[in-house]
C-alpha cells in the first residue's frame, strides 16, 4: 500500500546488552501533521542507573497545542530523570522507584499544565506512557489512552489502563470491548497530562523475564490493529521489523491517527542495572533521545548524537521557549 500521504520516520535498531529495541513513527493517511512524540533511550544513555526509559505521548488541543504538549511531556520526563535529578532510582525499593515515577509524571503534568495557560496553546494535553526498565523490573507510569503491553510466550496483555470514556463504560458493563473499539466516543479520554492542575497517573511495577517484549504505543496503533496480530508480529520479527510491520497494518486499515510504535526484546536480564558500573562510555555512545515526528513536512530531523549531549539538550530546552520546543520536537495527536 502507498504511504504518499507522510513519510515514516524510522529510528535505527538500538541495542544494549540483553535489550534489542525497535522504533517508528508515521503520521497517517488522514492526518496532516504527526502530534505523536516518543522517547527510547538505552543503557549507558538511559537514566543513571536504568537499562532504558521508554515512554510515548499522544497530543491534543489542536493541531499547535497538541504539537507541543505531547512533545514537552516527552522533554519534561527525560529532563526530570536526568543525570543530578535521578540518581535515588535505581537504589529505591520497588515502592520507591513506584512513588518517584508518580512524581515525575506529576511534575509532568505541571509543566504541560503551566504552558497550557498561554493564549497561543490554551487548552492543550497529552497521553504518557512511560516505562524504566531496573534489571527485571519494570516501573510504569501512565496517562491517557496509550498503552504499554508485555508480549510472553506468544501471549500479549495490557499493563496499562486506558482512561477513556470507553474503557469506562466497558468497566461497568455499558459497552462490550468489541463496541468500544468502534465506539464514536472511543478518542475521549478522561485522564490526561495538561488540562488540569493536579492529575492522578497510573503507576505500578512489573517483574519481566527473559524472552519478554515491551511494545508501547499510541492508539493510532491499537485501535485498529487487534491483539492477536500485534503479538504474532512481535512474536515473529525482529524489534525493528515488527515496529514497521505494524505501522504498515495500521495505514493499510485506514490510518486514521497518528501512528508511533517502540517494540522492546529483553533477551537478557542483568543484575539491577547495566548502568551500574561505567558511564565512562556515554561521551563516545550514541542513541537517539527523542523520537520523531512523522511527515513529509517535518521540520526537524534529528540524527545520532552523542549521549552525553542528550543531557545537555534537554536541561538547556527546560529553560527555553515553547517555540523552540516546537521546532525541535513536533508531534501532534488529533
Amino acid at each position: 500500500m502507498s504511504r504518499s500521504r507522510g513519510s515514516s520516520r524510522r529510528r535505527q535498531p538500538q541495542a544494549a546488552p540483553g535489550i534489542v529495541l525497535g522504533s517508528m513513527t508515521h503520521v497517517g493517511m488522514t492526518r496532516s501533521a504527526n502530534q505523536d512524540a516518543f522517547c527510547a533511550i538505552l543503557a549507558p544513555n538511559a537514566p543513571p542507573g536504568t537499562d532504558a526509559l521508554l515512554a510515548v505521548a499522544d497530543g491534543m488541543g489542536g493541531h499547535q497545542g497538541g504539537e507541543v504538549a505531547s512533545a514537552m511531556a516527552i522533554q519534561v520526563l527525560v529532563r526530570r530523570l536526568a543525570p543530578g535529578e535521578s540518581e535515588a532510582v535505581a537504589q529505591a525499593t520497588q515502592e520507591g522507584r513506584i512513588s518517584i515515577m508518580e512524581e515525575v509524571v506529576r511534575q509532568v503534568n505541571a509543566e504541560v499544565h503551566q504552558a497550557s495557560k498561554r493564549p497561543e496553546t490554551k487548552g492543550m494535553g497529552t497521553t504518557l506512557t512511560a516505562a524504566i526498565l531496573i534489571g527485571s523490573s519494570l516501573i510504569i507510569g501512565h496517562v491517557g489512552d496509550s498503552r504499554l503491553y508485555l508480549i510472553r510466550n506468544g501471549q500479549l496483555r495490557q499493563l496499562s489502563p486506558d482512561h477513556s470514556w470507553v474503557a469506562e463504560e466497558v468497566a461497568r458493563g455499558a459497552i462490550t470491548p468489541e463496541e468500544a473499539r468502534v465506539h464514536p466516543r472511543r478518542n475521549i479520554v478522561t485522564r490526561a497530562i495538561g488540562t488540569a492542575a493536579k492529575v492522578d497517573p497510573f503507576t505500578a511495577a512489573v517483574e519481566v523475564e527473559e524472552g519478554d517484549s515491551l511494545l508501547l504505543c499510541s492508539d493510532g496503533l491499537h485501535s485498529l490493529v487487534s491483539d492477536d496480530e500485534i503479538a504474532r508480529t512481535i512474536a515473529s520479527q525482529s524489534p525493528q521489523e515488527a515496529s514497521q510491520s505494524l505501522v504498515n497494518r495500521a495505514n493499510e486499515l485506514g490510518g486514521h491517527d497518528n501512528i508511533t510504535v517502540i517494540v522492546a526484546r529483553v533477551e537478557r536480564l542483568t543484575q539491577g542495572s547495566l548502568n551500574a558500573a561505567g558511564r565512562s562510555g556515554l561521551d563516545n555512545a550514541r542513541t537517539i533521545p527523542v523520537g520523531g515526528r512523522g511527515g513529509g513536512n517535518s521540520a526537524a530531523r534529528w540524527a545520532l548524537v552523542p549521549g552525553k549531549l542528550i543531557w545537555k539538550f534537554v536541561t538547556l530546552l527546560g529553560h527555553g521557549t515553547l517555540r523552540l520546543v516546537r521546532a525541535m520536537f513536533v508531534r501532534g495527536r488529533r
